[in-house]
């Protein structure tokens, strides 16, 4: 027997519809989404630049055991004051020197412990000596002088000016 072909396989025909077949478009469900409220955004509000209170300017002088007061137009910050230490580096109850300009007068305070053997008045006639010393182009003249006893101690007081 003799082997016979194998039959192959012959497409057949189908018949093409006349009109394509159309495909349905998807149909797209919207969706809902939920808007938030607004967000009210702070404006921002200039804040007005902090105002300098002025320093009430005293005119009162109360440290080391001693008070000191100005006419109420004056002041000692105004007066440019200065305290420092007469025989030590810095004023204490037991010495010291301030300086103030005083309506336009050179004013000059100091303190200082009682020398054994020194009256005040000796001491303050050494302390006007160097006044003038310091100041050889003005003339010093002792217009009054006077005791005193400030905190009960022996003092004295010598007003003065220059011309």
């Amino acid at each position: 027997m003799k082997p016979t072909a194998k039959p192959e396989a012959m497409p057949t025909a189908t018949s093409v519809p006349a009109k394509p077949t159309t495909v349905p478009k998807p149909t797209v469900v919207p969706t809902v989404t939920p808007t938030p409220p607004p967000t009210a955004v702070p404006t921002a509000t200039p804040t007005p630049p902090p105002v300098a209170e002025p320093t009430p300017l005293s005119d009162v002088f109360e440290i080391h055991g001693f008070t000191l007061s100005l006419d109420p137009n004056s002041s000692f910050v105004a007066s440019g004051l200065d305290v420092s230490g007469l025989t030590e580096t810095e004023a204490d109850e037991s010495q010291g020197i301030l300086r103030l300009n005083y309506n336009g007068a050179d004013v000059v305070f100091y303190w200082q412990p009682n020398e054994s053997g020194t009256d005040a008045e000796s001491q303050a006639e050494v302390a006007l000596a160097l006044l003038a010393a310091s100041k050889p182009s003005r003339t010093f003249t002792v217009i009054s002088q006077g005791e005193i006893s400030p905190g009960g101690e022996d003092g004295i007081i010598v007003d003065s000016f220059d011309c």
